[in-house]
């Protein structure tokens, strides 16, 4: 049946029923009502039946009486003492209403001849009634020798409750007569009905009122949840299928219609097992009779993994959620069904995400792991090599911060495609992440392979890319490991490339290298360094010595660098040379950056409240540190909780990172300004600065790098550059200094081509701070250009100020 039929045909069912509830309410009362009056008119017609009939039957006795007692005389005689005897029991009637009678009748002829009758036992005053008429029939049967009680007509036509007996007196053939007018005896009876029945009538209106009202409101709610369950079952965005409990479907909604492609109708009446795959149906079978047999709800959650069957034959994945219905005809189970193509699509995308990157759709790390774990044990059983390659691209953060993001992502996708082409079907290529990538070669014969297939990948990478019009060049660092011989398991084999990619990336760009058990041992040590470092950094073993700075016109010492150093308890005096690109490239340099901060400014506070309040020390800040956000504010929290003025702290550099693409490196050099810190580049020289860029930016001094100040003398390279700082600084409003100023010819050279300020040996050795307070206190300034002092105004005192003997 359809939908619309059943729940019609539901509605029509409710309506009949609340019909015959309504007349059953209508009647019943009324019913209920006379009940007990009729009940009360048997019994007094009953008890009234009795007393007649023992009246009559009393009166018969007495009459045999006289007749037994020899009574003679004459016939008139006769009747007086008869009629004398009737009145004396006339009080037996009594108690029977004012219409109880007693007749006394004869036969005359064809005519009933009363002889007595009414209540008062009066002669019948010669009424003669028809021996074969309807009237007196009570009296008729007495006078047949007939006994009992009838509800009869009596003389008058009336109805009676009568008692009759047949009486032989003297010769006589007489008949008998008890009675009562029924009509009187149902008199009290029919009033009291009359009132049950207006009382009873009342509250069977009042019912059927209430039962109308109610009714309505019941197939209105029916109507409404015939409605409800309509829109609900046409609206759901899930297919819905009701079955009996043979299977059969008797309700689908045009969403499963529209799901398994079938017409309207077309699924009615059929088995569900049509909408199931064939063969899956004995199992679907099995599943069916079990749930008929536990039919407990079940949420789509519990059902994964199905599949539909259309109309076409086409499959379509779907979840399930069940639940059983019960009505009034039987049980009915429901099923919701959901098309979850999409779903399984987007779980489809979703999984291949989480195992490779959108962007070059090649396998990500965890993928990598996998598919490297695989063909270390197929290596195993085959005999053959593989290898494992790291590569990493030298620049691409420079393309990113020069070209843009998807530049970038760009020269990304171009090379996976190099890595692929170069690569064999067997092989593997994987980004691991950032412009990390990895290639497993599977299959080697000989290890020779790899070397082989790592000169191809760097040739390729190699060649210029051409991305959106611009050509641009990168490098790649490759390290290569081989299995067997160098490790026996997937992890180690991980880990042997990575040392392999760490020497690459130390020998210079485009390079590979391919593991050996001495890398091992370099890594074990640096291993150990850095713990060591980390040990330092918690115990506070890192020390600051002081570099005076000269300025050249006066002599006087502006202020000083302050240098880092790390005295180890076991390594003894470990060179800033080895221990900072260490902590730079673990990170540690922050944390160290900021104590080197804390440290000199609370170093400053000290030398001012000793007099010198002058003095202005500078500090070399990491880029890592540079770069992090809120480290103006951290400057001005250390300065404020020092009392110290900003100008007395001045931050040092590089030209690389200030010369960084991006509004944030300005924007950090602005806050500095505005809070007044004073700002050197230095090194300057080294990297490619932007002239635009360094003029806009709030820039103090410029420091001439010393590896050109070292042969500025020699190389006339050097000669130009350190010229050209000097003529450029000046030209900019900037102070220029030379660092790592030794000898006195540099100093002669620096002095004739306007430097401001020097720092170096030739004046100073980095100091630790008593002896830098020592030569404060007993420095008196001379100026630099004085041909006398070119040997420098410490020359003689350098030792005893117990300089550092580190290279600073």
């Amino acid at each position: 049946m359809t939908r619309a039929t059943h729940c019609c045909e539901r509605i029509e069912g409710n309506s009949r029923y609340l019909a015959s509830l309504a007349w059953l309410i209508a009647i019943a009362p009324i019913a209920l009502a006379l009940l007990p009056v009729w009940l009360l008119y048997e019994t007094a017609v009953a008890e009234h039946r009795s007393r007649l009939s023992e009246l009559a039957r009393e009166r018969a006795r007495a009459i045999g009486a006289m007749e037994n007692a020899g009574f003679r005389g004459p016939a008139e005689r006769s009747l007086q003492v008869l009629m004398a005897a009737f009145t004396r029991l006339d009080e037996a009637s009594l108690g029977l209403g004012r219409t109880a009678e007693i007749g006394l009748a004869q036969v005359t002829g064809r005519s009933i001849d009363f002889l007595l009758s009414g209540p008062q036992g009066d002669v019948a005053s010669g009424e003669v009634i028809p021996l074969s008429g309807g009237f007196a029939e009570p009296v008729r049967r007495a006078l047949s020798g007939a006994s009992g009680t009838a509800i009869a007509l009596d003389y008058r036509g009336a109805k009676v409750l009568a008692a009759y007996e047949p009486i032989l007196f003297r010769g006589l053939s007489l008949g008998l007569v008890a009675k009562v007018d029924l009509s009187a005896l149902r008199a009290p009876y029919e009033k009291a009905a009359a009132i049950s029945v207006l009382v009873a009538g009342l509250l069977s209106v009042l019912g059927v009122i209430l039962l109308l009202r109610v009714s309505r409101e019941i197939l209105n709610h029916e109507r409404g949840q015939r409605q409800f369950r309509d829109l609900l079952l046409e609206s759901a965005p899930d297919a819905i299928i009701i079955v009996d409990s043979a299977g059969h479907i008797v309700m689908a909604n045009p969403q499963a219609e529209q799901l398994f492609g079938y017409d309207h109708g077309e699924l009615s009446g059929r088995t569900i097992e049509m909408l199931v795959p064939e063969g899956r149906r004995a199992r679907h079978l099995t599943l069916r009779d079990d749930y008929m047999t536990d039919s407990r709800r079940r949420s789509m959650s519990q059902s994964k993994g199905l599949c539909g069957r259309r109309k076409d034959g086409t499959d379509v994945p779907v979840e399930i959620s069940l639940g059983p219905i019960d009505t009034v005809e039987g049980r009915y189970y429901a099923a919701a069904i959901r098309d979850v193509t999409e779903r399984s699509l987007a779980e489809a995308t979703i999984e291949r995400m989480a195992l490779e990157y959108p962007l070059t759709q090649l396998p990500n790390r965890a993928q990598f792991r996998r598919r490297l774990e695989e063909a270390v044990e197929r290596a195993d059983r085959s005999g053959n090599h593989l290898s494992l390659l790291l590569l990493d691209l030298d620049g691409f953060k420079q393309v990113n911060d020069s070209h843009g993001h998807p530049i970038g992502d760009e020269l990304l996708v171009q090379v996976a495609g190099r890595l692929v082409e170069c690569a064999r079907g067997s092989d593997t290529v994987a980004r691991l992440g950032g412009d990390e990538f990895a290639v497993i070669a599977t299959n080697l014969r000989t290890p020779e392979g790899a070397t082989k297939l790592a000169e191809k990948l760097v040739r390729s990478l190699n060649s210029p890319f051409s991305l959106e019009g611009r050509t641009v060049n990168v490098g790649v660092s490759v390290g290569v490991t081989v299995y067997p011989g160098q490790t026996d398991n997937s992890e180690q084999l991980l880990a042997n490339a990575d040392l392999a990619l760490y020497k690459a990336k130390e020998q210079g760009s485009t390079k590979f290298e391919t593991y050996d058990d001495s890398m091992d041992a370099s890594f074990r040590a640096r291993q150990a360094l850095e713990s060591a470092l980390r040990e330092t950094l918690r115990s506070n073993q890192f020390h600051l010595v002081y570099q005076p700075k000269f300025a050249i016109a006066t002599g006087e010492i502006i202020g000083a660098e302050a240098l880092l150093r790390w005295n180890n308890p076991e390594r003894g005096a470990v060179p800033p040379g080895e221990f900072i690109p260490l902590a730079e490239s673990t990170g540690l340099i922050v944390p160290i950056s900021e104590w080197v901060l804390r440290t000199v400014c609370a170093q400053i506070r000290e030398w001012r409240d000793a007099g010198f309040r002058k003095l202005c020390l500078a500090i070399n800040v990491s880029p890592m540190h540079f770069k992090q956000t809120g480290f103006a504010d951290e400057v001005t929290s250390v300065l404020q909780a020092n009392g110290l003025n900003p100008d007395r702290l001045e931050l040092e550099i590089t030209e690389t990172t200030a010369m960084e693409a991006g509004e944030n490196i300005k924007m950090i050099l602005d806050a500095l300004r505005w809070i007044g810190v004073g700002i050197s580049i230095d090194g300057f020289g080294t990297g490619y600065s932007s002239l635009i860029r360094l003029k806009e930016f709030p820039v103090d001094r410029l420091k001439i790098d010393r590896s050109f100040v070292r042969d500025v003398v020699t190389d006339r390279n050097d000669a130009t550059i350190s010229t050209a700082v000097i003529q450029l600084g000046h030209s900019l409003n900037k102070k220029v200094v030379a660092e790592g100023v030794e000898t006195a010819g540099q100093f002669n050279f620096l002095a004739e081509q306007g430097c401001d300020e020097v720092q170096g040996y030739l004046f100073s050795r980095p100091l630790k701070p008593a002896a830098f307070e020592q030569l404060l206190m007993s420095y008196c300034p001379v100026s630099l250009l004085d041909r006398s002092n070119t040997e420098g105004p410490l020359a003689s005192r350098r030792d005893d100020l117990g300089g550092d003997k580190a290279v600073a």
